[in-house]
């Protein structure tokens, strides 16, 4: 197993800094980003197992897989099948007021008596 020397606030600062890069990611690459995760899941399946197991002591491999392995891997390929849909643009009616979006307007608590 790989050894990690950074820190998660390090890693944390790394994933907003890339996102902030590409806030909006084509569909193409959501899509090879899904396809990576459900390759990585799939290919250390029974690494996952061994772990949980390490963690745990004495969880079946099989409860693994259905617990811990296959919701996310079916939530991916959900993810996988709809993402195009999802990121079509619509075109949406507000509900909101139209005469309170003025400059004058502020959303705020106001607080009695302070």
């Amino acid at each position: 197993m790989k050894s990690y020397s950074c820190s998660l606030q390090q890693l944390f600062a790394d994933q907003k800094k890339a996102h902030e890069k590409e806030p909006y990611p084509s569909i193409k690459l959501r899509k090879d980003r899904i396809d990576r995760l459900i390759n990585i899941l799939l290919k250390d399946k029974h690494k996952i197992c061994k772990a949980v197991e390490s963690d745990f002591g004495r969880r079946s491999h099989r409860n693994t897989l259905l617990v811990d392995v296959l919701p996310p891997l079916n939530s991916l390929k959900h993810a996988r099948k709809n993402v195009d849909d999802w990121v079509k643009r619509e075109n949406r009616k507000s509900n909101f007021p139209h005469g309170l979006l003025g400059a004058s307007t502020i959303f705020a608590p106001y607080r009695w008596g302070s």
